[in-house]
């Protein structure tokens, strides 16, 4: 298993775009794996990355054979939206509130504060912009919005920026090949909140899969160990179709 990180993290400049991000990681697994078929994963922002790395090797003739995106939804395609218009959305509403609820407080109370702390500021500079219309020439996104500053340097929350303001701005693109969806029981209080994460009306074939644990929780234990067996599942029953396949093709060949 291989991670790519970003470049700017070596001191080099960050790219503006998921577009130019993702081609320049396709270039550095082909310095491992010069073609097809390959197997991609990515967490959130991750994911987004991963999914754009495999419509550019779809377009390139490239198989990917295995994209798997963790709790990852894509970027301006409908997601984004809360149609509290339809009749159902009140009761997915209310059923995602007490996910909500039950993963804030299984987290320490220093955290919850933090929280809730962090929230009201958010949304008090987000009053105050609309109020006096200000925030040209400002980042896209609040970052404490999304995250807990003081838990990171200084040049990771410069990362987190140029990232975040990347995704806001990116529009996903239909992908033919099939997307594996890991995600957890629990989505963003205001959203679509819809089953798929709007991945259905994108991808050519999509497979959900279920893990424990809240967005934030799925790579610490105990979580992990459940997000690691349903991952290698998924891979040998890949890897065996892929195999399987690609024997057919040869008997096809042969005869």
């Amino acid at each position: 298993m291989y991670g790519i990180k970003s470049r700017a993290l070596n001191g080099a400049e960050e790219f503006k775009s998921l577009e130019d991000m993702a081609s320049f990681y396709i270039e550095q697994i082909r310095l491992v794996q010069k073609e097809g078929p390959y197997y991609l994963g990515g967490y959130c922002f991750g994911g987004n990355v991963a999914y754009e790395m495999a419509r550019q090797l779809e377009e390139q003739g490239e198989e990917v054979a295995l994209l798997a995106l963790l709790d990852a939804a894509p970027s301006n395609r409908g997601y984004e939206q809360v149609p509290w218009w339809k009749p159902a959305y009140g009761f997915r509403f209310a059923q995602n509130f007490s996910f909500w609820l039950d993963d804030f407080f299984k987290s320490k109370p220093e955290e919850r504060r933090e929280f809730v702390l962090r929230k009201a500021r958010s949304l008090g500079r987000k009053f105050l912009k609309k109020i006096f219309r200000s925030g040209a020439g400002q980042p896209q996104v609040d970052l404490e919005e999304v995250i807990d500053l003081t838990k990171f340097p200084q040049h990771e929350l410069r990362l987190w920026q140029l990232h975040l303001d990347a995704l806001v701005r990116h529009v996903s693109k239909p992908y033919a090949g099939k997307v594996t969806l890991f995600r957890t029981r629990g989505q963003p209080l205001f959203c679509s909140l819809d089953d798929d994460f709007c991945w259905g009306a994108l991808v050519g074939a999509l497979e959900i899969r279920r893990i424990p644990g809240s967005h934030e929780s799925i790579f610490m234990e105990p979580d992990v160990k459940e997000l690691a067996n349903e991952l290698k599942a998924c891979l040998v029953e890949t890897c065996s179709q892929t195999t399987a396949e690609k024997k057919e093709n040869l008997e096809l060949t042969v005869v």
